[in-house]
């Protein structure tokens, strides 16, 4: 058994309690993502009949649900990092 102690910045907890606010910030981050995408390429200006998938707007759509798709995806890596088991504290 150690005697070392760590600063409190390397603490086990801090740490997971930094991963989890990460995985909860993915979150507003997607929404900003996905509105700066929309106003960008103009799907939040387009008001031309039914919306619907059409040679215009089926490209930002998709790219939309890419983003939508990485930010879960690195809030699921980051909860996976928050719990993993190699950081996990010696029995001893």
């Amino acid at each position: 058994m150690s005697n070392d102690v760590n600063p409190w910045y390397k603490h086990i907890w801090f740490q997971r309690l930094i991963y989890i606010f990460l995985a909860i910030l993915c979150y507003p981050a997607m929404a900003f993502t996905i509105q700066i995408v929309s106003d960008v390429s103009g799907l939040a200006r387009y008001n031309y009949g039914a919306f619907i998938l059409n040679e215009f707007t089926g490209p930002i759509v998709m790219t939309n649900f890419i983003f939508i798709l990485f930010y879960i995806g690195l809030s699921m890596a980051f909860i996976f990092k928050a719990f993993g088991t190699s950081e996990e504290l010696p029995i001893d």
